[in-house]
């Protein structure tokens, strides 16, 4: 009997791990995203890839900021997605990644 419960529960446990692992590869929390896998990150996380941009880049799951400091002038940044932001913080607060300095000027494609 003894012998049983410890293979149900040696089950249960590898089960569990697995059911881990596979969560765990569908959300890379700091680690690596995006790229030809388009690996994800966690919700509370965004894809930072830097420039140059491609299509297939490797990105580093990065926090995305809680707050942010008062835009301060001409602080202005393009997002990856077309979107002016008061600065590269609420770029990044949204998931976005910057694109260029100032005002969008042209429609970017997220990528």
């Amino acid at each position: 009997m003894r012998t049983a419960l410890q293979s149900l529960a040696a089950v249960a446990a590898f089960s569990a791990l697995a059911a881990a692992a596979v969560v765990h590869a569908q959300s890379q929390p700091m680690g690596r995203c995006g790229g030809p896998h388009g690996a994800q990150c966690r919700p509370s996380e965004y894809c930072r890839i830097d420039p140059p941009f491609g299509v297939d880049k490797t990105g580093i799951c990065t926090q995305r900021p809680t707050t942010c400091p008062k835009p301060r002038g001409h602080e202005a940044v393009c997002g990856r997605n077309g979107q002016t932001y008061p600065n590269r913080c609420s770029a990044a607060k949204a998931g976005v990644n910057f694109a260029s300095d100032g005002p969008c000027r042209r429609v970017w494609h997220n990528g």
